[in-house]
């Protein structure tokens, strides 16, 4: 007897092949049912039934199978995701309007509901109202077609440490899950780029972390400490992208 790859199958072991082929089927079925569990845990539903925002386009060589794509981020000066972290995607959360309520629970279950809103449902509501290529810009990060990160581009207006107009890097979060894998680190560089694209020179963060954590590690320099109006003291921090600053290395993401 030969099997289905034409190899000879001693007489009498025709039943363990056969049982061979159910166990390699069953392992087969249960690794979907896994793949798709963990889709649906991290937020993503079935992708047969939904794709999380991502766009069809065709695969290389001529497949017909599509491969997905991450939404085209809008006009934002020259800048375009970098390919320094291949395993992300980055898109803005104004093109990904079915991630919308859970980046406002993220935030809102971090820093707590901006004193704006009553309501996380106001919040959904105004995010929902994000224009494309404006600030303030949300950018989200995409892992294995999921989200796992965010953060912002915004601007403050008279904030009482920096006059006049001024943009900061706000609103971080990476899921826990995905945590001590890069993630907020990408999110920065790719922020800054978004600004820098825009002539922007002085991005600003303020930060609990007083010695600076991550965005220390990253080349932010301390201005100075600051305590926000509900008492809590934070860090004060530049990021300088002057074409001096490029040019003599202090500006690098």
């Amino acid at each position: 007897m030969l099997d289905v790859k034409g190899a000879f199958i001693e007489p009498g072991t025709q039943d363990l092949f056969v049982d061979e082929l159910k166990l390699d089927r069953l392992s087969s079925s249960f690794i979907e049912a896994t793949l798709k569990l963990r889709r649906t845990q991290n937020g993503c539903p079935d992708r047969e039934t939904e794709t999380c925002g991502l766009t069809r386009q065709p695969t290389r060589c001529g497949s017909s199978a599509p491969r997905l794509m991450p939404k085209p981020l809008g006009r934002l000066g020259d800048w375009s995701p970098s390919l320094m972290n291949p395993t992300l995607a980055f898109t803005l959360l104004a093109h990904r309007p079915q991630a919308i309520p859970r980046v406002a629970q993220w935030w809102c279950d971090e820093w707590g509901l901006p004193s704006r809103h009553s309501s996380c449902a106001e919040y959904v509501h105004e995010l929902q109202a994000l224009v494309p290529g404006t600030l303030p810009l949300h950018l989200l990060a995409d892992q294995a077609d999921c989200v796992v990160g965010v953060a912002t581009l915004k601007v403050k207006i008279n904030h009482p440490m920096i006059p006049g107009q001024s943009h900061w890097l706000s609103g971080v979060y990476v899921d826990p899950a995905w945590r001590s894998r890069g993630v907020a680190s990408a999110l920065c560089s790719e922020i800054l780029e978004a600004a820098r694209s825009r002539g922007v020179e002085h991005v600003y963060l303020q930060t609990e972390r007083l010695d600076g954590g991550l965005y220390a590690g990253l080349g932010w320099t301390p201005l100075r400490r600051h305590h926000e109006a509900d008492g809590v003291e934070q860090v004060v921090m530049v990021k300088d992208l002057s074409p001096a600053a490029r040019a003599g290395g202090d500006g690098a993401a």
